[in-house]
C-alpha cells in the first residue's frame, strides 16, 4: 500500500486499528506517518486500548510523536493505564516525565483516585514534602469530595495546618458550589484570604496552569453565592452582610452579582 494511504488510514481509523495491532506496526514502518502521528493526540483514549494490546506498537509511537504535541496526550494515557494496574509505577512514571506546562505526578494522582480514592491518598502520604505533593493533596482533594465528599474531607483536615490544607479545603469548596451554603462554610473555615503560596515556589516561575488554577476563597464564595442568589436572593443577600469580612465584602458582592 501507498505510504500516503497507510497513512490516511492511520488518522482517520486510529481507534480501529488499536483493535489490530499489527496493523499499527505497519503503518510505523512508513517514514512519512509524522503529521498523521501528530494528529493521533485526539485519540489519547485508544491509546490506552493500543499499550494493552502491543506495547511495543505504542512505545514506537511514542517516541515518534513530538514531545509537545502528540507525547503529553500519550503520556497522560500512559499515566492512566498504569493508574489501573500499578498506582505506584503511575506516579513513578509521572515523576520520570518531569514538569513542562504542568506537573504531570498530580495528575496521576488524579487518574488513581478516580477508580480508588483512598489508594491515592496513600501515595500521596507516602510522597516527599514538596511541590508535587502540595499540588497532588489539592488535586485529590478536588477529584475524592465529588466521591464522597466525607472522606474526602475528613482526609484533608487531616493534613497539617497550612497553605497547602487551606487550598485544598478550598478546592473541595469549588467542586460543591450546587450546594453553596456547604461550599461557604468550606470557605469560612479554610479562611477568606490565602495563607500563602502553598506552591512554595518564587515569584515569576509558576507555570500558567498552575496560576489559573490556585484556589481562591473569594472566587468560590462568589460563585457559591451567585448560585444561592439564583434560589433564594434574600438569604444569599443577608449571608453577604453577615458573613463575608466587611473588607472584602464588596469585591465578593460585584463577583457574585449581588447588590449588598
Amino acid at each position: 500500500m501507498h505510504t500516503k494511504h497507510v497513512c490516511h488510514l492511520l488518522l482517520v481509523h486510529f481507534p480501529l486499528y488499536t483493535a489490530h495491532p499489527q496493523m499499527v506496526s505497519e503503518a510505523l514502518r512508513q517514514k512519512r506517518c509524522s503529521r498523521s502521528l501528530l494528529r493521533i493526540r485526539a485519540y489519547s483514549s485508544h491509546f490506552v486500548n493500543l499499550q494493552r494490546l502491543q506495547p511495543d506498537a505504542a512505545a514506537d509511537l511514542m517516541k515518534r510523536a513530538v514531545y509537545d504535541g502528540a507525547r503529553g496526550s500519550f503520556e497522560r494515557a500512559k499515566i492512566v493505564q498504569l493508574a489501573e494496574t500499578d498506582p505506584a509505577a503511575a506516579i513513578a512514571y509521572a515523576r520520570s516525565l518531569g514538569a513542562i506546562a504542568s506537573d504531570p505526578v498530580p495528575q496521576a494522582v488524579v487518574a488513581i483516585a478516580k477508580l480508588d480514592p483512598e489508594k491515592a491518598a496513600a501515595e500521596v502520604e507516602a510522597m516527599a514534602s514538596s511541590r508535587s505533593k502540595a499540588l497532588s493533596v489539592v488535586a485529590l482533594a478536588k477529584t475524592w469530595v465529588t466521591r464522597d465528599a466525607d472522606a474526602a474531607l475528613a482526609w484533608v483536615r487531616g493534613q497539617p495546618e497550612g497553605p497547602v490544607r487551606q487550598a485544598a479545603l478550598v478546592a473541595a469548596a469549588g467542586t460543591m458550589i450546587a450546594e453553596p451554603q456547604r461550599a461557604l462554610a468550606l470557605v469560612e473555615e479554610a479562611g477568606w484570604t490565602r495563607e500563602g503560596d502553598f506552591h512554595e515556589i518564587q515569584v515569576g516561575s509558576m507555570m500558567p496552569s498552575e496560576s489559573r488554577e490556585k484556589p481562591d476563597p473569594m472566587k468560590v464564595a462568589a460563585d457559591a453565592l451567585r448560585n444561592w442568589s439564583a434560589s433564594a436572593p434574600e438569604a444569599a443577600r443577608r449571608y453577604l452582610g453577615e458573613s463575608v469580612p466587611e473588607a472584602l465584602r464588596d469585591k465578593v458582592a460585584v463577583e457574585a452579582g449581588i447588590e449588598p
